[in-house]
C-alpha cells in the first residue's frame, strides 16, 4: 500500500517519524520536513514501518548519493552498508545530534545542549574494511538481509582498501572465506573469516602476499588461526608508536580518533599525579597517551589479543607506569581508588555491576565513548546519582550511516 506521507523527527537507524491516520510510521528514506510517497512494508500494533519510494516535495538538504550500490527509495537492491546519502553532510550531523539529544531526554532525563560535533571527512575516511563473501560475490549484505551486493569499491573506505579489495575478491570469491577485513596502516593485513571446507589456504594466501597484503590472518571455524607474512600493523597515535594484531580492534576512521584521543586529553587535564581506570581499554587507545601524563594507569580489557598488543605498545614506547589486566570488567576487582575513568564500552553499554563499580570508586571525572546514543542515556542516568554530566557532544566516526557516537563527560558532585 502507497500513501502520501510528511516526515517528521529523525529516530535511530536511519528513520523519521511520520503519522497517518493518527497511527505512528517509522518512514525510512526521508529527510526531516519532506512530503514523499511511501509504500507501507510492515503494519504492527502500534506502528507501522514505510520507505519512500518518490520524493514529492524534497529538502533542500537532498542531495544524489555518489555511490552506484545506494538507492536512496528503498529498493530491495540496494547495498546496505549506508542509510543516508541522500542527505548533505551538514544534514547528516543535524539528524544525528536531534536523535543523540531525543534519547537523553527521552532516556536519561537530560535536558542539556550538545557541545559542538567532533566530525572528520564524510568520504573515504575508513581504514578497516570488512566484507561480506557468498556465491562469487563480495561487498556488503542487502539491508535486512544475507544476500550479499557485489561491488568494485567503497566510498567510504581508503583508496588503498579499494585496491586491495579489488584483487582480494577475485581470488577469494570462489574460496571457503565468508568474511573479508582488511587494515590499513602502515601496511595492509588481511583477515580471513571461513568455513572449514577449504583446505588450501597457504596457496591462497600466498596469492594475496603476492598482491599488495603484507599478512593474512586465516580464522577457519573449528580451526586454530594461520597466519602468514606479517600479523601486525602500525599507526600514529599522539606521537605514540602503536601497533595492533590483525584480530584486535581498532577505530576505523583512524583521522578522527586521533582527533577525539586529543579531546579526552584536552577534558582529562592537568592529569600530573593521577590515577587512571580505563575499562574496555582495547590495546591502548587512551590508555597509553593517558598514561605519559598520568602517575598510574590501569587498563581493563576481555580480548586477549588487544592485551597482548597493548603491553607490547608500553614496552615499545618506553611506558611503565600502564597495566594491562585481562579481564571482563564485571569480573575485574577493584581494589584502589582512582581519580579518573575512562570508559569505551561495546553497544550494549555498561552493566549494573559496572556502573555500581563506578560509583564505588568516586573518580573526580569520567569520560564516556559510546557506540550507542540510548545505552549512553540509560547509564548517564545511573551515574546522575553522583555526577553531574558536564558535556556530550556527537562524534562522528560513521559519516553516510545512521551510527551515531558519542563524547560524555562527567564530574562528581559536590557532597554537602
Amino acid at each position: 500500500m502507497k500513501t502520501i506521507l510528511t516526515a517528521g523527527p529523525p529516530a535511530y537507524e536511519g528513520y523519521t517519524v511520520a503519522r497517518v491516520d493518527g497511527k505512528v510510521v517509522m518512514l525510512k528514506g526521508a529527510i526531516p520536513g519532506e512530503v514523499v510517497e511511501a509504500e507501507i512494508l510492515q503494519e504492527k500494533k502500534d506502528y507501522s514501518i514505510a520507505a519512500a519510494v518518490r520524493i514529492l516535495e524534497p529538502s533542500q538538504a537532498r542531495v544524489e548519493p555518489p555511490c552506484p550500490y545506494f538507492t536512496a527509495c528503498g529498493q530491495s537492491t540496494a547495498c546496505g552498508g549506508c542509510q543516508l546519502q541522500y542527505a548533505s553532510y551538514p544534514m547528516q550531523v543535524r539528524i544525528k545530534e536531534e536523535v543523540l539529544a531525543s534519547s537523553l531526554r527521552r532516556i536519561g532525563k537530560l535536558e542539556l545542549s550538545l557541545s559542538e560535533p567532533l566530525t572528520g571527512q564524510p568520504w573515504n575516511y575508513r581504514h578497516r574494511g570488512k566484507f561480506q563473501i557468498s556465491g562469487g560475490r563480495a561487498g556488503y549484505f542487502m539491508e535486512r538481509s544475507n544476500r550479499v551486493v557485489d561491488i568494485d569499491r567503497c566510498l567510504l573506505m581508503t583508496e588503498e582498501i579499494n585496491e586491495a579489495f579489488i584483487g582480494a575478491k577475485n581470488i577469494l570469491k570462489d574460496t571457503g572465506a565468508r568474511e573479508l577485513h582488511i587494515l590499513k596502516g602502515d601496511k595492509n593485513l588481511a583477515l580471513i573469516k571461513a568455513s572449514s571446507a577449504e583446505n588450501n589456504w597457504k596457496r591462497i594466501c600466498g596469492l594475496l602476499l603476492g598482491g599488495g597484503f603484507a599478512g593474512v590472518r586465516v580464522e577457519a571455524e573449528g580451526k586454530r588461526p594461520q597466519v602468514f607474512g606479517s600479523d601486525k600493523l602500525t599507526l600514529g597515535l599522539d606521537g605514540l608508536k602503536y601497533s595492533v594484531s590483525a584480530g584486535s580492534f581498532f577505530q576505523a576512521d583512524w583521522n578522527l580518533n586521533r582527533a577525539l584521543v586529543r579531546l579526552v586529553m584536552e577534558s582529562l587535564a592537568p592529569l600530573d599525579g593521577k590515577t587512571v581506570l580505563d575499562l574496555y581499554s582495547g590495546a591502548g587507545n587512551f590508555a597509553l597517551p593517558v598514561a605519559r601524563l598520568a602517575r598510574r594507569v590501569a587498563a581493563v580489557e576481555e580480548s586477549r589479543s588487544s592485551v597482548n598488543d597493548g603491553r607490547e605498545n608500553a614496552r615499545a614506547n618506553g611506558i611503565e607506569n600502564c597495566e594491562f589486566v585481562p579481564s571482563g570488567v564485571d569480573r575485574f576487582k577493584v581494589r584502589e581508588r582512582f581519580d579518573v575513568v575512562i570508559i569505551d564500552p561495546p553497544r550494549a553499554g555498561i552493566s549494573e555491576t559496572c556502573a555500581g563499580k563506578i560509583l564505588a570508586v568516586s573518580p573526580s571525572v569520567i569520560v564516556y565513548v559510546s557506540c550507542n546514543p540510548s545505552t549512553l542515556a540509560r547509564d548517564l542516568g545511573r551515574l546522575r546519582k553522583d555526577y553531574e554530566v558536564e558535556s556530550v557532544r556527537l562524534v562522528d566516526f560513521f559519516p553516510q550511516t545512521y551510527h551515531v557516537e558519542a563524547l560524555a563527560v562527567l564530574t562528581r558532585r559536590r557532597r554537602s
